[in-house]
């Protein structure tokens, strides 16, 4: 993404501690200065939600991104906070995966949506847009567990994957469904095991 321009103030934190985090760590986006919108328009509960004053009286906006910061001061993004679920002992980041499956030939569009395995812990989902021409659905699947798991770690593999022949179910304005899969995801059954059983 770069780096800030002139005049704003750009911090990355732990949602939790509300502590900034360090150099290639991730965390929520949060900015600070003129360029900073000031509210939502006639929606006070919303502005809430997003713009808070720190200790020292200085005004924050909550963008709810998670980026990461290198050591030359460029911000690299990894998704959004509210997508984001814990998978064994990791932080799965949905878009990260949504970006990089469709490099996998045969595969047209994804959709990654978390399973509640319970309170705490989910496993992650797979929905994917097959693409055109005969394509072995196990072999497929077979190679995506393993790019994925060399790529981004064992926690971020398929608990199960779901294909289909048809574009992905999207909104009015373009955007897929989310809440369809996800919805979608708490109906399905047969998602039982550990992490650690997993092959």
């Amino acid at each position: 993404m770069g780096i800030p321009v002139p005049g704003l103030e750009v911090r990355l934190i732990n949602s939790e501690t509300k502590e900034e985090v360090e150099i290639g760590e991730i965390g929520v986006l949060q900015l600070s200065g003129l360029p900073v919108m000031m509210r939502y328009h006639k929606n006070e509960s919303e502005t809430k939600k997003v713009i808070y004053f720190d200790e020292d009286g200085k005004r924050w906006l909550d963008t709810g991104d998670c980026l990461s910061k290198d050591a030359d001061g460029f911000y690299k993004y990894h998704g959004r906070e509210k997508r984001n679920f814990v998978s064994g002992c990791d932080n799965i980041y949905p878009e990260r995966l949504e970006q990089f499956l469709p490099t996998i030939p045969g595969v047209r569009e994804a959709v990654v949506v978390p399973f509640p395995l319970d309170l705490e812990q989910n496993t992650p989902v797979y929905y994917i847009s097959l693409g055109i021409g005969d394509i072995n659905v196990d072999a497929l699947e077979f190679k995506i567990k393993k790019v994925v798991k060399k790529r981004f770690g064992d926690s971020w593999k398929p608990e199960k994957i779901i294909f289909t022949n048809e574009p992905l179910k999207r909104m009015t304005s373009g955007k897929i469904d989310l809440k369809y899969y996800v919805d979608s995801c708490k109906q399905l059954g047969g998602i039982t095991r550990s992490r650690k059983s997993s092959s």
